[in-house]
């Protein structure tokens, strides 16, 4: 009798082995729905193996009408099926420091724009199977922040900025094929670079006109500055293409732009149109390379 629990013993634990596998997707995850509470906190943590289908992942922020909060310091995220985080637009993050999102199969974030200032600099983003941070397409920037320069590139589709954003000396930013970056009425833009840390704006596909550019739309602001900046590959989807416009719809807007390069646009470096002011001499402060139709269009 001895013998036959012994073996019934046995058996238990190599089920239970089997059960925990090292594998990607292995189990759902970790997940916090509509919870909206300051103890959520999660530090010196490893998550692994999560995310059952591709579109999770190791941790996911969700909610459904709610608001998320969460603290994440000193963390890992790794070896998911889908991303190592993903954060739902009603997410308040209220620290996320130190940390590491590696081996996941999509990339290591995935998050709206509002969230992404969230994020800090000196966490580890790479080791991904694609090391970007994805920004949710059509999500809108509306409460005042920065987005740090981080190791890994920053993926966009088509966002827009309502409240003033700032982007970090050294910056990437990586456009998906058709995005836009769109600057409108109480919206500001200060990507504000140095000679030896310059921001980039570009397409994932190195191609003229990939993405449609940067517009600044009735944002009559002096924060609207671009200062060591190099825009590339822009202009797609216009019959006036080109990587930065300033147009109004009845309204004035104005930028600063100087120690910049436009570059590859499908059609102009630069278009302005009527009620539009730029604050530098952009003919002579900017460089201009390979834009088909011409540095500047002028209304």
């Amino acid at each position: 009798m001895h013998l036959i629990c012994l073996v019934a013993i046995m058996l238990m634990l190599i089920l239970s082995l089997n059960l925990v596998q090292k594998t990607p997707g292995f189990w759902d995850g970790l997940e916090f729905y509509n919870s909206d509470d300051i103890n959520n906190q999660l530090n010196f943590v490893t998550v692994e193996y999560g995310g059952a289908t591709d579109a999770d992942a190791n941790l996911r922020m969700y909610d459904g009408g709610s608001f998320n909060r969460i603290e994440i310091s000193n963390s890992t995220f790794r070896h998911g099926l889908g991303f190592g985080l993903i954060f739902s637009d009603d997410t308040l993050v209220d620290q996320f420091v130190n940390n590491i999102s590696t081996g996941n199969a999509l990339g290591s974030v995935q998050l709206p724009a509002n969230i992404a200032g969230s994020l800090d600099a000196a966490s580890d983003y790479t080791g991904n199977t694609v090391d970007l941070i994805h920004i949710v397409s059509s999500s809108t920037v509306t409460k005042n922040q920065t987005w740090p320069a981080t190791n890994a590139s920053y993926s966009l589709g088509s966002n827009y900025v309502n409240a003033g954003l700032a982007i970090e000396a050294g910056a990437v930013l990586e456009f998906r094929s058709g995005g836009l970056l769109e600057i409108a009425f109480t919206g500001t833009l200060s990507a504000i670079g140095t000679g030896d840390l310059p921001i980039l704006f570009t397409g994932e596909q190195k191609s003229n006109g990939f993405w449609r550019g940067v517009q600044f739309y009735n944002s009559n602001h002096p924060d609207n500055i671009l200062d060591y900046v190099t825009v590339e590959y822009g202009g797609g989807g216009s019959t006036t293409g080109s990587n930065i416009k300033l147009s109004t719809g009845g309204s004035p807007t104005q930028a600063t732009i100087i120690h910049s390069i436009l570059q590859h646009s499908s059609g102009w470096g630069i278009v302005l149109t009527s009620d539009a002011q730029i604050n530098s001499d952009i003919a002579t402060s900017n460089q201009f390379n390979d834009n088909p139709s011409g540095s500047i269009l002028f209304p």
